[in-house]
């Protein structure tokens, strides 16, 4: 399997951008239910970036990868078409409650949040219909646990954890202090597109 090069944007033109720097494929999050509220892409943007992605024979995924509560289902649902309407090549989920809904003929794949993390998982996830699945940020942290895990796997199984390097700024001004995570805030939902603390600058 060839290796793919990955890379988030926070709007189209960021993700034009990646393209023209040669990335096979983008993805940005959806105008509602993607992990990080403030990234949320308007439908326009996607149009555009894959207007663009098909220039380049590249591909586009959109993100919506929150926990969802039932009323949001069928707001979900009618995203996701939406979505596929726009020219997305692949929804890129957590909840599993997608499962059970209308969906667009997209490829799914499994999002980090979905805790990716050993052959059972792999196997519930290739059995369930997904074609791809993010490994676990445990195991991404660690190459070689990451390796073993695909070393493991066979056939349709291991084909959901493709060779990827994903792309990500990770400039830090100078004096700056690491970004440590904060209290949690009153209010905010946990997984549900607030994080504990803002993404840096040029982040999705």
């Amino acid at each position: 399997m060839a290796l793919e090069l990955l890379a988030p944007a926070r709007n189209a033109d960021q993700g034009i951008l990646a393209l023209k720097c040669g990335a096979d494929a983008v993805y940005m999050g959806a105008p509602r239910f993607g992990a990080r509220q403030a990234a949320g892409c308007e439908l326009a943007d996607f149009e555009r970036l894959t207007r663009e992605a098909r220039l380049w024979g590249a591909k586009v995924f959109a993100t919506l990868n929150t926990i969802l509560f039932d009323p949001e289902l069928e707001a979900a649902r009618r995203q996701a078409w939406d979505l596929a309407e726009a020219g997305v090549d692949a929804l890129i989920i957590q909840d599993m409650g997608y499962l059970e809904l209308d969906l667009p003929p997209l490829p799914l794949h499994a999002s980090t949040q979905a805790a990716c993390d050993g052959p059972d998982k792999v196997a519930f996830l290739a059995g369930a219909g997904f074609t791809r699945a993010i490994l676990a940020r445990e195991r991404r942290r660690h190459r070689a646990g990451g390796l073993r895990l695909r070393g493991a796997l066979r056939g349709r199984e291991r084909a959901l954890l493709p060779e990827r390097v994903h792309l990500r700024a990770q400039r830090q001004p100078r004096g700056m202090r690491p970004a440590l995570p904060g209290p949690l805030e009153p209010g905010r939902r946990l997984r549900q597109g607030a994080p504990a603390r803002p993404a840096p600058a040029g982040h999705p």
